[in-house]
């Protein structure tokens, strides 16, 4: 598992080619749930290469649930709901309750 990932600042300006992801990096962080690949057509699934996923004002972010990957910063509580983010860095999804 690679958790060096290139690491950019909220306007996406490079700040270092890799940073070491840890949980302890990340305060007031969630880890989502990991879960199988869902059925076709059952579930919202994001899928990219531009991580964060979502930004927002709010005070937490949520983190992969396998590699802590960074995948949704500064929302709050209950503003993402019922999706699954696919992990960029580990293929792994993420079930975002």
């Amino acid at each position: 598992m690679n958790n060096q990932l290139p690491y950019q600042d909220k306007d996406g300006n490079m700040i270092a080619d890799e940073v070491e992801i840890t949980p302890a990096l990340l305060p007031n962080s969630i880890a989502a749930c990991i879960i199988p690949k869902p059925k076709e057509k059952t579930r919202t699934v994001f899928i990219g290469n531009v991580i964060p996923f979502f930004r927002g004002k709010g005070d937490l972010t949520i983190i992969c649930g396998n590699c802590f990957l960074p995948l949704a910063c500064n929302i709050s509580e209950g503003q993402l709901q019922n999706i699954v983010i696919k992990c960029p860095n580990c293929d792994k999804y993420n079930d975002i309750q």
